[in-house]
């Protein structure tokens, strides 16, 4: 099976990114570092997060070849990143954690993992559309949005608002009945959400963060569709993301925490 790969990436602040692409082997994919409740820098990073990308990235090959099943590589650099004696020092809601979405392209099938809140669409050949994603996390999320439009119009502190959250979030990730990410927490490997069809059936997939999902999500400025017919470039729709937010961040009712987040995105056109 041939295919043709094609890719963007970019910072929310403009500085460093937490988002990363994986494009290895048979694997593709995204994966979305999520902030701990203090930006904390380490080993010449920005942020624990960052480090924590960086690295899943720089041992991936060498995961892979000890085990090439995806949710094995995750789990196999938990256990040795875990190991370090800072980050096991840290408090829990301190500790850097990663969603993640990937496809697998076998000799028959394609299988797509996903944990947390990042996104599988998939354009098969008769048409259809199937997306895949795991939305256990949108309940906290939400609750994070809500408590800074009430900050707002308390003139409270929004800052520490956004904190106190995160914390009592926290406390529901990788638990049962929580939210599940990459984390050096819980049994995280049984949880991602996994689907499998025939290669025969596909004609394109995007893979992509939260953080390029906004496009659809919750701005409604286009339907991944419009991407997967080839409508839209990639390039195009985060020009579109990016000016939607620069023009939006101030008003009332702004639907997420942050102006502008990581995004990546991945896409594969399969022959």
């Amino acid at each position: 099976m041939e295919y043709k790969v094609d890719s963007i990436i970019s910072s929310g602040n403009g500085i460093w990114n937490e988002d990363a692409l994986i494009c290895s082997h048979s694997i593709f994919g995204v994966i979305d570092g999520v902030t701990p409740v203090h930006n904390l820098k380490y080993q010449g990073y920005n942020t624990l997060t960052e480090w924590m990308v960086k690295n899943f990235l720089h041992k991936f090959d060498e995961l892979y070849i000890l085990d090439a099943d995806y949710k094995c590589i995750c789990k196999n650099f938990i256990e040795r990143m875990g190991k370090d004696k800072y980050i096991a020092g840290l408090e829990e809601y301190d500790k850097p954690c990663f969603t993640s979405a990937t496809v697998t392209i076998l000799n028959d099938k394609i299988k797509c993992e996903v944990l947390g809140d990042s996104y599988i669409h998939i354009k098969k050949k008769n048409g259809d559309l199937v997306e895949i994603t795991d939305d256990r996390v949108d309940l906290y999320a939400g609750k994070t949005v809500d408590v800074i439009e009430n900050a707002k119009i308390n003139n409270s502190n929004t800052e520490e608002a956004i904190k106190n959250q995160k914390i009592e979030n926290q406390k529901m990730m990788n638990v049962k009945g929580g939210y599940w990410v990459v984390a050096f927490k819980g049994n995280f490997e049984s949880e991602f959400i996994v689907a499998e069809f025939p290669i025969k059936d596909i004609d394109k997939i995007l893979i992509c963060t939260d953080g390029f999902q906004r496009l659809q999500k919750e701005f409604s400025l286009l339907d991944m569709k419009q991407i997967l017919d080839g409508d839209i470039s990639l390039e195009d729709a985060l020009s579109m993301l990016r000016n939607f937010e620069n023009a939006n961040f101030l008003k009332k009712g702004y639907p997420c925490v942050k102006k502008s987040d990581d995004a990546a995105a991945i896409m594969i056109k399969l022959y």
